[in-house]
């Protein structure tokens, strides 16, 4: 490359230009050909819990992790854990150094009762899995036992406190939820999104809940049907996005955005063109939401599928989808899991030809590889990885900044709950642009004649 970057700087052989030459420096690199911005991400892994770590004011060591449940705020973590006839939701707020929040020896707050389980469930059956919701050194989850369960926040100091319960009245009627377990609860501003009573509701504690949809809600935009389901809130301030369907028929879906009933506003639906695709979306997966834009899991027919980012039907782009490349992988994405958002940082879950797994990032419109089945940790092979890898496991705040978090499962059948912590390398734009400039000036210039002073 050398050769002709100097070639096109020998046409300029009077010395009296030299000034121009120098001037133009600064400017070289735009159309000199350079490398890419970003070299490959530099990543480093901090192990938060295994089954190897004694549970926080429990007895022994972690049996296994809550699938999808792993969430991150700064550097404070939270995730579900198990062991041997106990389950909890524990914090790190550094590197190991385990709190509990709650577990199944927690008195439920304003009952008699221990809670008996977390996440998601059926009325009082707990799951243990699906994800939480955290901002700062706080919580949210679903909290169950024996005669039901509840919307809860908890800290690392143990400190709960009701956000709804089976005795909180559900706004606009006389009477009380009855459950919160089919999907998972949201955090922001200590505001708490939620799912109740086929209703998705917002909200600080039992007396400040207001409505942002339910089954009676008409479905914009054009407001002839009214909602059958909702699912999976993402919160953002005020603002709500979550799915959306009609007619008891999940393909006719989409996902929805507002503060209350009259202010919902279509994101996506199955009357929306698949961008880069053919067709119209058939099927989403859970919404995260950021300063109000919208990643989701989309798919169509024919095995279409993909990452998506916009606001409306009109603003969609692609992140990843089945035409993208594996980054540092072979062939081409074949399915996805849910995203999530943070600042202008998208990550997600992925699936390729012959087994190909990993959590893969996009930063800057540049799309990397975090972690896959072909890395270790601590010296061990991995089996699986989970990062919002199902629809009811929303994960959206399993990103924070340039950190991740997620779970790891290994070939000897050990897990354990990693971060990942990013660090992009500088561009190398201006340096490569500007040194080769140099190099072709002074080789020049020792090959201009200065006029004779005869």
């Amino acid at each position: 490359m050398l050769k002709p970057v100097c070639h096109l700087f020998s046409q300029i052989t009077r010395p009296r230009l030299s000034k121009t030459i120098i001037l133009g420096l600064p400017l070289c690199f735009l159309w000199i050909p350079t490398t890419q911005a970003f070299t490959p991400l530099s990543v480093t892994f901090t192990k938060i819990a295994d089954t190897n770590t004694l549970i926080p004011d429990g007895n022994g060591n972690f049996t296994g992790f809550g699938v999808g449940s792993a969430v991150i705020y700064n550097n404070t973590i939270g995730f579900i854990g198990s062991g041997e006839n106990q389950t909890g939701i524990y914090m790190s707020t550094s590197p190991g150094f385990l709190t509990k929040v709650a577990d199944t020896n927690t008195p439920i707050p304003n009952d008699t009762t221990n809670f008996t389980g977390f996440g998601l469930g059926f009325f009082s059956t707990p799951y243990n899995f699906g994800s939480l919701g955290i901002q700062d050194n706080k919580v949210v989850f679903n909290g169950y036992g024996e005669t039901g369960n509840g919307i809860y926040t908890g800290t690392d100091s143990g400190m709960l406190t009701i956000i709804a319960d089976e005795t909180t009245v559900i706004p606009g009627t006389s009477s009380t939820f009855t459950t919160f377990s089919s999907t998972s609860p949201d955090l922001d501003q200590h505001r708490v999104a939620f799912w109740g009573n086929d209703g998705i509701y917002r909200g600080t504690d039992p007396n400040s809940i207001s409505l942002i949809a339910n089954n009676q809600t008409s479905i914009p935009p054009n407001n002839n049907n009214t909602f059958a389901g909702l699912f999976n809130p993402s919160l953002k301030g005020e603002m709500v996005a979550f799915n959306g369907f009609f007619g008891g028929q999940t393909e006719a879906s989409g996902i929805y955005m507002g503060t209350s009933p009259n202010s919902l506003n279509v994101v996506v639906d199955t009357n929306t063109l698949i961008p880069q695709g053919i067709g119209n979306f058939r099927r989403f997966g859970a919404p995260a939401l950021e300063e109000g834009r919208v990643a989701f899991r989309g798919e169509g027919f024919n095995f279409q599928e993909g990452i998506y980012l916009g606001t409306n039907p009109e603003s969609l782009s692609v992140i990843a989808d089945n035409n993208t490349f594996i980054p540092n992988g072979i062939g081409k994405f074949i399915n996805f899991g849910n995203a999530a958002f943070d600042k202008d940082t998208i990550a997600f879950w992925a699936e390729g030809e012959e087994g190909q797994q990993g959590i893969y990032l996009s930063l800057n419109g540049k799309l990397y590889k975090v972690i896959d089945l072909k890395d270790s940790l601590e010296g061990k092979t991995l089996s699986s990885l989970e990062f919002a890898s199902s629809d009811f496991n929303t994960s959206n705040r399993g990103l924070s900044g340039n950190s991740l978090v997620f779970l790891a499962t290994f070939t000897d059948n050990s897990q354990g709950i990693y971060q990942a912590s990013i660090v992009p390398e500088p561009s190398t734009k201006l340096g490569v642009g500007t040194a080769l400039t140099l190099i072709c000036f002074f080789k020049l210039k020792k090959g201009i004649k200065r006029p004779s002073n005869h």
